[in-house]
C-alpha cells in the first residue's frame, strides 16, 4: 500500500512540474540544448507588449552563470542580448534596464 501511494505520489510531481512549463520555455530549452548543448533554466520571461512577441529572457547555465536574451514568442529563435540597445517604448527599456540590474 504504501509503495504504492508513494508511486502515485511520484507520477503526480512529475506530472505537475511538466505542466507548469509552458510550450515556450519547453521550446526555448530545447533550442538552446539543440544548438549549443546546455541544459538552462528560465529565471524570468517578460513579454515585450510593444515589441511584436519579442520576449527579454533571463536564463541561468548549469555552472550558474546567468544570461539575458530575446526570444520570439514560439521560443524557437533567440537573439543574444548586446549591451547596447534602444526601444521607444520606455516601459519596454525600463523592463529590460531592470532586469539587467538584478543580474548586477
Amino acid at each position: 500500500m504504501n509503495k504504492t501511494l508513494l508511486s502515485l505520489l511520484a507520477c503526480s510531481a512529475l506530472t505537475v512540474g511538466l505542466l507548469a512549463q509552458t510550450p515556450f520555455e519547453a521550446n526555448l530549452k530545447a533550442t538552446i540544448q539543440k544548438t549549443s548543448g546546455i541544459d538552462i533554466n528560465i529565471k524570468t520571461v517578460d513579454e515585450l507588449e510593444k515589441e511584436d512577441g519579442l520576449k527579454f529572457v533571463v536564463a541561468t547555465a548549469p555552472d550558474g552563470r546567468m544570461f539575458p536574451l530575446y526570444a520570439t514568442s514560439d521560443g524557437k529563435s533567440i537573439i543574444g542580448f548586446s549591451s547596447v540597445f534602444f526601444f521607444e517604448d520606455e516601459g519596454t527599456m525600463a523592463t529590460i534596464k531592470q532586469r539587467l540590474d538584478d543580474l548586477a
